[in-house]
């Protein structure tokens, strides 16, 4: 063939990207924008079982992080009450008068650290993407640190209410009567409650609230730390 037959075919030589298999360490050519279904194509054909698992990683995955957005919105509920009871009974009111306790910017700082990474993960679970998760995870450990320094310090609740003052009373000029004799005031209370039951203490719940709270938070922090690795 002569020179001039040849230059009338040119040959055009295109470089392809190249990505490759991470189980079998092939090197796999594809055209722009198509490296996913390439890949895909690939995994099908000689690699089935890697799919599979990857499947239910992600499904694990996803299993987690939804498990930890709901045990971090039931703590973030806990929080919001106990913060609210605080306030209504007075307990910011009273370390601001007195300066015993801990710094109302402590608990503030903790709510707002709770909920920011709330939202942070809401991110996470709506996108998948690991720096959400484990920025998620940083700011759920901060607000733990946080909660642990409040408890320390001085727990937030529950808030005692002082018991009234009651107003003195004058002493009776009645003398007092004798052992064995029967007045109006002990006819007129067997009357009233011929039958008196014996009177036991009442079981107040409000100290497991912060129990609660505590528990729920750490059982968040390990399924966002399980939710966060999955999504690798």
């Amino acid at each position: 063939m002569s020179r001039s037959e040849s230059s009338r075919f040119p040959v055009t030589v295109s470089r392809l990207p190249v990505t490759r298999c991470e189980v079998c360490g092939r090197t796999l050519a594809y055209r722009p924008g198509q490296a996913s279904a390439v890949l895909t194509q690939h995994y099908n054909r000689m690699h089935p079982e890697a799919l599979t698992e990857t499947a239910d990683k992600a499904r694990l995955g996803c299993v987690m992080a939804i498990a930890a957005m709901i045990a971090w919105v039931l703590t973030a509920s806990i929080g919001v009450y106990m913060l609210r009871t605080w306030v209504t009974r007075g307990g910011l009111r009273r370390q601001r008068a007195t300066g015993v306790g801990v710094p109302p910017a402590v608990v503030f700082g903790h709510a707002s650290t709770a909920l920011t990474g709330l939202l942070i993960w809401l991110g996470f679970v709506d996108t998948r993407l690991d720096l959400l998760a484990w920025l998620g995870v940083a700011v759920v450990a901060g607000a733990i640190a946080l909660g642990v320094c409040t408890v320390t310090l001085w727990t937030p609740y529950p808030v005692a209410v002082p018991p009234a003052v009651a107003p003195a009373v004058a002493p009776s000029a009645t003398p007092a009567a004798d052992p064995g004799t029967v007045t109006d005031e002990m006819i007129a209370d067997l009357l009233a409650d011929p039958f008196p039951a014996s009177r036991r203490p009442r079981l107040t719940m409000a100290g497991l609230v912060p129990v609660a709270h505590g528990f729920a938070a750490l059982t968040t922090f390990m399924l966002a730390v399980f939710a966060a690795i999955s999504a690798r």
